[in-house]
């Protein structure tokens, strides 16, 4: 899979390839040249957090660079979010990949996990109605569904209720446990509305064409962080190197799938099947205006607070916790140093 073919700006692809090739020594004596030849050979256990899906297209373009890149034997396994969480916190899973809030509830339950980099960072969920439900106050005395009452679902709902004019006692509030089962519920006559992924938001419309309508986009009501990056603590300390690589990986990731569409939809296509005509380029075009993906990183302190107070204040989190005891953006601040900014 080459998945290194361009990089947005010709100046910033100039500078990887020649780093790959053993370009200009930094002054902590890495570059990509020598972060390849620490982890050739290693391997890698990464857990995904959901099913396969697109949102997930960008992590196996992730592994795909610490395969073909740096030579590392990257395995990857999808799995729901609790039980991708599970996998790293009991160790059967080297690194894993889930909302910011989740790993700072783990935090606070005991697990001495880290986030060391970012991934999609920008949610991509939307709010589905069915006709002729067209907005958000249109719910009232509806039935509404989304994976439960606390959590980033309840964030993004009540973002989205948020103006409408009704809140969610207002409708029929069912919890399904997952997005996967919202979108299945979505599909009979059990639910007039639920919060999904763009990818099944997209499936729904392809499936069943003039039946459902966008009521809310959530990236446009709040900027609370997706998927990001972690792992115990102490896997981190044994392994800076190959955390680093991860942290790179993502970034060049990032680009490339602004750069290229056509090698996104095929490495899409392959991860996921039996899609319709027309999801798979939809909810990339989706995802490239919502800027899904970034590409210089999006880990930052002032960002984690606001979205670890935002969580605190809807319940999702019992208590307040430091940012800087769960996140550290020193992998990151290294990726761009050994990279070089870039654009979308």
């Amino acid at each position: 899979m080459k998945l290194l073919k361009t990089i947005v700006h010709a100046t910033v692809a100039a500078a990887v390839m020649s780093a790959l090739a053993g370009g200009p020594v930094l002054a902590d004596d890495m570059t990509l040249d020598a972060l390849k030849a620490k982890v050739q050979g290693k391997s890698i256990t990464m857990a995904f957090g959901s099913t396969p899906n697109l949102l997930e297209v960008q992590s196996v373009m992730i592994a795909g660079i610490l395969k073909d890149k740096f030579g590392v034997n990257a395995t990857y396994q999808p799995l729901p979010a609790d039980v991708s969480a599970a996998a790293v916190v009991s160790g059967s899973a080297d690194i894993g990949e889930v909302s910011l809030g989740r790993i700072a509830g783990l935090k606070q339950g005991g697990a001495d996990v880290q986030i060391f980099a970012s991934n999609d960072y920008v949610n991509d969920f939307v709010i589905l109605g069915k006709a002729p439900i067209k907005t958000m106050a249109d719910l009232k005395g509806k039935v509404y569904g989304d994976s439960s009452s606390a959590g980033i679902s309840q964030v993004l709902r009540d973002a989205c209720y948020s103006g409408s004019g009704i809140n969610v006692d207002d409708a029929q509030h069912v919890e399904l446990g997952s997005s996967g089962a919202t979108a299945q519920a979505l599909s009979t006559p059990k639910l007039d509305a639920g919060l999904v992924h763009a990818d099944a938001a997209a499936t729904l419309q392809a499936k069943f064409p003039n039946t459902y309508n966008v009521l809310c986009y959530v990236y446009e009501k709040t900027s609370v962080a997706n998927d990001v990056w972690y792992a115990n603590k102490s896997w981190i300390d044994a392994n800076p190197d190959l955390a680093l690589a991860v942290s790179v990986s993502s970034m060049l990731a990032a680009r490339q799938v602004y750069a290229d569409k056509a090698g996104w939809l095929k490495v899409a296509n392959s991860f996921v099947k039996d899609l319709l005509p027309g999801v798979a380029e939809q909810t990339y075009d989706l995802y490239k205006t919502i800027g899904l993906w970034d590409v210089n990183g999006a880990l930052d302190m002032p960002d984690c607070k606001k979205n670890v107070d935002l969580l605190v204040s809807l319940d999702a989190l019992p208590e307040s916790i430091e940012c800087s005891s769960f996140v550290t953006d020193s992998f990151q601040s290294q990726a761009r140093k050994m990279l070089g900014m870039a654009t979308k």
